[in-house]
């Protein structure tokens, strides 16, 4: 267990300066909104910030064990390390499920050397997003399959318990992204029927129970603003948001293969992996079919992801996380092992304690300075600011946190953007329209990173209409700041 997550760290644990820059920015905001809404609203403040996501809104709840202060400057900081607590609880869950279904430790620990050796896996550490709940929350779902098939359960308080722990990790994956839908529908069907077919009709009975009652709060927030997330998820890997990610020409055999190309080291221990697997299914017949059940889904999703538009290696995560896991379910363990209370509480410790320096990470200067200029062109007056060209540092997402952490200083004023008008079908008339109505039309300057060129297309005729019908203001170093009459 020790060598496991040991393996499992650096791709948890990153110490490394962090850029709260777009995506970043964008959760931090929905973070410090929560906080406020809990600690300093009410119930209808807590449905406002959640109609205001349009992504899964699972990094929400990160701020929420550290009280108000979560919700300042300080609140970031403290996010990087719920979310790291939070993923080392789902990888040792994962261990400790893989191993009461009869995994051998020795393949887990080679599980765990593929996943560490992996570059994306450790690229993504310590990063301010969903990614890797997505993927640890599938690999603990995956790794329910060989435990209903390995060991049944028919006592009411352990078919209790069992479908609490399903529901537990379909929930953070189902609030987490959309795309956790490709795993859940597939995953959800055959622990039904293994259920079933292994446990019997009251044990499924009892363990749905236990599910319900953990996968409610999820239950409650899809039904409400799920067209919110099934929208842009759809229009993300199929529509527009989504077209200037696309690859030209991508096929299935050259998606996956430039995949396995890019596992690099990762593929030694993964090919052992995959030696030993196939070696079990010709030496051990009984339940060769349910072993390549967990590998089908993770392929099939494979397969999915060359179709859409949003070909990041970061969307490959759950693949990377769950494969080589999944590979290891071959006979040889101890069926009903249990990793046991003090092997967790030992991990839980060191995890917390492996994430605590992870508070220094953010890079908040860019923040700050938005701040500032916030309150030199507003003084927290009700007054709009409007971005026509914007970078990866500073944006609107980065004003949008400064707002939100500076919380009932600038609530009033409100923050939009230009940038991304034209891809979503805003003609150019309705763009500088919304432009000149604004207060304030910001420009990064020369010098500074940029942002896409499709959020760029536009920027000349936004910049013509500022020196007609704008003052340019000298009040930054980052942004021509112009007020508009």
């Amino acid at each position: 267990m020790l060598a496991f997550m040991a393996l499992m760290a650096p791709t948890i644990i990153n110490y490394q300066p962090y850029p709260i820059q777009w995506d970043e920015a964008y959760y931090a905001t929905r973070i410090a909104c929560m906080n406020h809404a809990v600690y300093g609203g009410g119930v209808r403040d807590i449905v406002d910030c959640l109609a205001g996501a349009h992504k899964g809104p699972i990094m929400e709840v990160l701020s929420l064990p550290w009280g108000p202060v979560g919700g300042g400057e300080a609140g970031i900081g403290l996010a990087f390390v719920s979310l790291a607590v939070l993923l080392w609880l789902l990888a040792w869950a994962t261990y400790a499920t893989q191993i009461r279904s009869g995994a051998p430790a020795w393949g887990l620990v080679l599980a765990a050397a593929c996943i560490c050796a992996t570059p994306f896996t450790r690229a993504a550490s310590g990063s301010l997003m969903t990614d890797m709940l997505v993927g640890w929350s599938t690999a603990l779902s995956l790794a329910f399959i060989p435990l209903e098939y390995a060991e049944p359960q028919k006592a009411l308080r352990a078919s209790l318990l069992r479908g609490l722990l399903w529901g537990i990790a379909l929930t953070v994956g189902a609030l987490s992204k959309v795309t956790f839908l490709a795993f859940f529908l597939p995953i959800g069907l055959v622990l039904l029927w293994l259920r079933w077919r292994r446990s019997g009709l009251r044990p499924l009975a009892w363990a749905l129970v236990g599910a319900f009652i953990a996968f409610l709060p999820a239950l409650v927030i899809w039904s409400l603003f799920g067209r919110t997330f099934l929208d842009f998820a759809m229009n993300s890997a199929f529509g527009a948001t989504g077209a200037p990610y696309r690859v030209p020409g991508m096929t299935l055999a050259r998606f996956v293969a430039d995949y396995f190309k890019a596992l690099g080291l990762a593929l030694v221990p993964l090919a052992v992996l995959l030696i030993l697997f196939v070696r079990s299914l010709f030496s051990q017949r009984t339940g060769w079919a349910w072993r390549l059940v967990p590998v089908g889904i993770v392929l099939m999703y494979l397969g999915i992801s060359s179709r859409t538009g949003m070909q990041e290696w970061r969307y490959l995560l759950p693949v990377m996380l769950s494969l080589p896991l999944a590979l290891t379910w071959t006979p040889g363990g101890q069926v009903g092992r249990n990793p046991g209370s003090v092997a967790f509480l030992i991990s839980m410790i060191v995890g917390f304690y492996l994430a605590v320096p992870m508070v220094a990470k953010p890079a908040l200067m860019p923040l700050r300075h938005a701040r500032e200029l916030m309150e030199s062109l507003t003084h927290g007056a009700p007054m709009e600011i409007m971005f026509a060209l914007d970078g990866p540092d500073y944006n609107h997402e980065v004003f949008q946190l400064a707002r939100h952490t500076a919380y009932k200083r600038f609530q009033p004023v409100i923050v939009d953007t230009l940038a991304y008008d034209e891809i979503n079908k805003r003609s150019l008339a309705e763009s500088l329209d919304r432009a000149a109505r604004s207060d304030y039309l910001l420009f990064l300057k020369p010098g500074f990173t940029l942002g896409p060129a499709y959020t760029r297309t536009r920027t000349d005729e936004f910049r013509k209409l500022a020196e007609t019908k704008g003052k340019k203001l000298d009040v930054s170093s980052e942004y021509d700041v112009y007020q508009m009459h």
